[in-house]
């Protein structure tokens, strides 16, 4: 498997990880490996996620290594009750999403580390570049927060 591939999956089993337990507020219970429109999505897939990979690009050579940079893209989809009061219900969940990541993105770098025993490939740095939530999705009790994480790696 591809150390691009590797990442990918270990991406989507770390965000897995955010189950409502110690730290994390939020339980995610899906993790798709392909994209997904929000009418597509059935009551039981929220709160889910998905992660895609980018155009990598190489920075740098040196000592028959290449160095990467790849750029993930990423959605959590999620549901709340309907906010029939206007308390802002889908904004505070949103919040709460982005919390958990902050607090994911702190042991990425960790995760990813150990993902290839050679050490001639490695994973180097994770970070999120950005996160964005969009609860104006024109439906009373669903949002989404994107997020994008640059990923740095040796090959």
């Amino acid at each position: 498997m591809s150390i691009r591939q590797n990442i990918l999956d270990n991406l989507r089993l770390d965000l897995l990880t955010i189950d409502g337990t110690g730290s994390y507020t939020n339980t995610i219970s899906n993790a798709f490996k392909t994209f997904k429109e929000i009418e597509q999505l059935t009551k039981s897939d929220f709160d889910a996620c998905y992660v895609g990979a980018g155009q990598a690009v190489k920075a740098s050579y040196g000592d028959g290594l290449s160095k990467w940079e790849l750029p993930v893209a990423g959605i959590i989809y999620f549901k709340t009750i309907t906010d029939s009061t206007n308390q802002g219900l889908l904004e505070i969940k949103a919040e709460t999403i982005i919390e958990d990541l902050e607090i994911l993105d702190e042991t990425w770098a960790l995760t990813l580390a150990s993902l290839d025993v050679d050490s001639e490939k490695s994973v180097e740095e994770v970070e999120i570049v950005s996160i964005a939530p969009y609860i104006n999705l024109g439906l009373a009790d669903t949002g989404i927060v994107y997020f994008e994480i640059k990923i740095t790696y040796y090959r």
